[in-house]
């Protein structure tokens, strides 16, 4: 593939972001293959070192705030008429009310999540502070002469501790994918917008 392909291919996966933020990218990627070419690879050469076109378009719009593509996606083609303007204001009542809505049952789900996540740690410390209490009154219970109790107390105290190191790989993985969840929608509306945006731009 050629450097002029290249980048019209890549320009014409960005067609969904901000204009000024994929000329600024396709700009970086023209100097980075003129730096390769100069190194005395050749044009084909420093294409393919580039790496799929793909995951660099997905990694540019990764980086590209929500709000600059909402903010492109709403932007009017055209001049709104008086009579939208005046429907938008007389709908906004239920529109307004169903947005509002759905953000509070969104957080709502959210800090549920994030209430089941802190237990879990929670949880988890708690093993590890009864597992050092534990030992600690076997020890005593060792040394004031009652070895049964104090072997039960220690084998408890073990068992707590395997536990408390289950209970950190789980709320490890809780929480990441906790964090994956809260990211999850963002992600799904910068593709929905791009997406929209790309296919608006071949129509």
């Amino acid at each position: 593939m050629t450097k002029l392909k290249f980048l019209e291919e890549l320009r014409a996966k960005l067609a969904g972001i901000p204009t000024e933020d994929a000329e600024q990218s396709i700009a970086y990627y023209a100097e980075m293959l003129d730096d390769c070419m100069e190194d005395g690879m050749s044009e084909q050469e420093a294409v393919a070192s580039m790496g799929s076109l793909d995951e660099i378009a997905a990694r540019i719009v990764s980086e590209v705030p929500i709000g600059r593509l909402v903010k492109e996606k709403i932007r009017p083609k055209r001049k709104i008429s008086t009579l939208e303007i005046v429907l938008l204001a007389l709908g906004s009542p239920i529109w307004l009310s169903l947005l509002i809505a759905l953000l509070v049952i969104l957080l709502s789900v959210a800090a549920v999540l994030l209430v089941g996540v802190v237990t879990l740690w929670a949880v988890g410390a708690s093993f590890v502070g009864c597992s050092i209490g534990a030992i600690g009154m076997g020890v005593l219970m060792f040394v004031d002469g009652f070895v049964a109790q104090g072997l039960w107390m220690v084998g408890g105290a073990l068992t707590l501790a395997g536990l408390s190191v289950l209970m950190y790989f789980a709320s490890l993985h809780t929480t990441i994918g906790f964090g994956k969840l809260m990211v999850m929608p963002f992600a799904l509306i910068k593709r929905k917008l791009v997406k929209g945006e790309r296919e608006d731009a071949q129509i």
